[in-house]
């Protein structure tokens, strides 16, 4: 369970270019999941990777439940949806396995980027 007193923001509202969707159901970092599992949480929001950042800013999804999450250098993440259903509340296609975008040094989901 990830513990954190960050108010609560949801940077997901409709369709990004990579296929990413997000449903107002979605599990939010910080938030105990409606699901036991593995998840990835995304925080550290932002929605430009060029802004100056002096605070601590905001949670966005905890992407889940997985079977299994592969990174390669912090160039690539791809990601294994424990139910085609668990992927549908993410992406738009939900065929496995995912991979998200990296934008420099940032994860991109549903258009924000994520530092952390």
């Amino acid at each position: 369970m990830h513990d954190t007193n960050e108010q609560d923001h949801n940077p997901a509202d409709g369709v990004s270019t990579s296929g990413q969707t997000a449903h107002p159901a979605i599990d939010m970092y910080g938030q105990r999941p409606k699901k036991p599992g593995m998840y990835l949480g995304l925080f550290h929001e932002r929605t430009d990777p060029r802004q100056a950042m002096d605070d601590w800013r905001f949670n966005g999804p905890s992407i889940g439940p997985l079977q299994w999450c592969h990174t390669t250098y912090a160039t690539r993440i791809v990601v294994k949806f424990e139910t085609p259903s668990d992927a549908k509340r993410y992406f738009v296609h939900s065929d496995a396995p995912h991979e998200l975008c990296i934008d420099t040094d940032m994860v991109v989901f549903n258009g924000a980027f994520y530092g952390d």
